[in-house]
């Protein structure tokens, strides 16, 4: 079965500590079936904009297997930004733009974050917006500006991480144009976010190498236990984020990694 993740990294970052490099990413995706990812820098990276050439590069070596999310820390004067996202855009390969709510220490409802999702709308972009953690990823924030952009389509990464599942499920309720990406909630909450919502608003993501088997197994475990069938996994891990970020990957299960 195709599998994409929708939620990994490549480079450095300074608050984690992590640095995945090209090589890591493609073992990661390779030993765990992973036909194509999407990449993102990590919020705090020393060198934000070699992180997007490498996305962009690899995208071009490896079409359809390999997509970008621009990350850029939108604290700074909306002309400035814009310029920014503009020249990671012309690079090539980038499907999407992120608002770190943690790393960039920022309010989804915020001035700042408002530039972001206007250029979201003007450019067809999705945003994914990391949920959970701390007061800054509370996934009810997001419902205003899912609202006020009723054609952007939201995806909230980590679906509320850290006691907010349920908040970022309610928040997908209300608005038809936000889906949940659902990186470390446990196998019940994907379960409760499923049943709620239905696979066609649920995508698969890692965030993390180390973090990418575990994700796919709980899937895995939810098929075979018959708590979801197999039309619902292949939306789960492929056709959701298929059609919220525009992807023709045409790439089989056996011809994965990077």
């Amino acid at each position: 079965m195709k599998v994409i993740d929708a939620h990994v990294h490549l480079g450095d970052c300074r608050m984690c500590e992590y640095d995945n490099s090209e090589e890591e990413v493609r073992r990661a995706l390779e030993d765990n079936g992973v036909t194509t990812s999407i990449l993102q820098p990590f919020p705090n990276a020393r060198d934000p904009q070699r992180v997007h050439e490498r996305i962009s590069e690899l995208s071009r070596k490896k079409p359809g297997r390999v997509y970008g999310i621009i990350s850029v820390n939108p604290h700074c004067d909306a002309q400035t930004y814009r310029k920014t996202v503009e020249r990671i855009l012309g690079l090539g390969g980038f499907v999407a733009i992120k608002l770190h709510t943690l790393g960039h220490a920022i309010f989804p409802d915020s001035k700042d974050a408002h530039t972001l999702y206007e250029i979201a709308a003007e450019r067809d972009l999705p945003v994914m917006i990391h949920t959970g953690l701390t007061n800054f990823g509370e996934p009810a924030l997001v419902v205003g500006p899912a609202r006020s952009y009723p054609r952007v389509k939201f995806v909230l990464a980590h679906s509320g991480w850290g006691g907010h599942v349920a908040q970022a499920i309610a928040a997908a309720r209300t608005s038809d144009n936000i889906y949940l990406e659902t990186s470390w909630i446990s196998i019940d909450d994907k379960l409760a976010a499923i049943s709620s919502l239905g696979p066609e608003r649920i995508m698969m993501g890692s965030d993390t190498l180390l973090n990418m088997g575990v994700e796919i197994f709980q899937y895995q475990t939810l098929l075979k236990s018959g708590k979801i069938t197999s039309s619902d996994l292949h939306l789960i891990f492929h056709g959701t984020a298929e059609t919220v970020f525009g992807l023709s990957t045409g790439i089989e299960a056996e011809e994965a990694g990077v």
